[in-house]
């Protein structure tokens, strides 16, 4: 009923250039604006594709929130298929975003 959620520990993720970024989206009066970011991927689960959208809230926007950097958030169309534990792919464009193996840089 919301995002995909898809754990690619121990890999992590950053953007290097999605999309679209939108800035101090006010979307709730619970929360300060926060920035959001889109990508272009393709999910596949059980052997077929879905384009969808790699959706990243920026951590530095959203204290209130953790997200690790091994969990990438995917906007799709229903997915009748998909339930918790379910194997999928994504495939992306590696100038949007960039994958690394083990823990999270410091830098």
């Amino acid at each position: 009923m919301g995002t995909v959620n898809v754990s690619i520990e121990p890999f992590w993720f950053r953007f290097l250039k999605p999309d679209y970024t939108f800035t101090d989206v006010k979307w709730t009066e619970s929360y300060p604006p926060e920035t959001f970011s889109f990508a272009r991927c393709t999910l596949t689960c059980a052997g077929r594709d879905y384009r969808a959208w790699i959706y990243h809230p920026h951590p530095e926007t959203k204290i209130s929130h953790f997200q690790p950097p091994s969990l990438i958030e995917i906007i799709a169309e229903p997915i009748e298929a998909i339930s918790y534990g379910s194997q999928v792919d994504i495939a992306y464009d590696p100038r949007s975003i960039e994958v690394f193996p083990g823990i999270e840089s410091v830098e």
